[in-house]
């Protein structure tokens, strides 16, 4: 059986650099739909996720910290901390992907695995949140459930914390179906990494 192009050591070549940008886009127009949106959630990290199952844990990291190293021209020089957020993705990713558990065939696996990353993410970003801005929350799009928790507990910072255990579990369970039924659908002579079973 001849080989496509895409199968051949240069073919995979090409497709691990085309990856790496392609994540970096679908974080970005992920983040600006939910943005335009309001939405509660990000997703900027779906396509990092993406990333891991179809070109491997390295793919997955440099298109995650390339993102965060763009999006400082939209947020500020300081947001390249946010790079470690997608960093940790990545790793738990990898970590449930090399499982089984990361497969849409498996939708239960695959929820623990989102939930599991989802309260990791969460005490990363809060980290990152109380580290680099004080846990001053400035996205529109979480106000409300923050200013909620604020008038029930009239404390900004157990707002801050409970809004983002509410907030980010939900965004990887979307974000890791999303990557994981995206990956299911691509054909295997562009996938680098063996689908697991």
């Amino acid at each position: 059986m001849i080989k496509s192009f895409w199968e051949t050591t240069s073919g995979k070549r090409v497709l691990f650099l085309l990856m790496i940008p392609l994540v970096v886009l679908l974080n970005y127009f992920a983040v600006k739909t939910a943005i335009f949106l309001k939405i509660p959630f990000f997703l900027d990290t779906w396509a990092t996720a993406l990333g891991v199952m179809v070109g491997g844990l390295a793919v997955g990291l440099v298109g995650g910290i390339l993102y965060n190293l763009i999006m400082m021209t939209e947020w500020g020089a300081s947001a390249w901390v946010w790079a470690f957020a997608n960093i940790s993705v990545a790793l738990l990713v990898y970590t449930f992907w090399k499982l089984g558990w990361v497969n849409i065939r498996k939708p239960g696996k695959l929820l623990v695995s989102a939930l599991i990353i989802g309260l990791i993410e969460t005490v990363v970003v809060i980290v990152i949140l109380f580290t680099a801005w004080g846990g001053v929350e400035t996205y529109e799009g979480v106000l409300p459930t923050y200013t909620t928790l604020l008038d029930a507990t009239g404390s900004k910072v157990i707002a801050a914390i409970g809004e983002k255990f509410i907030t980010i579990p939900v965004d990887q369970i979307v974000s890791l179906f999303l990557a994981a039924i995206v990956a299911s659908s691509i054909s295997k002579k562009f996938i680098l990494t063996k689908r697991k079973n």
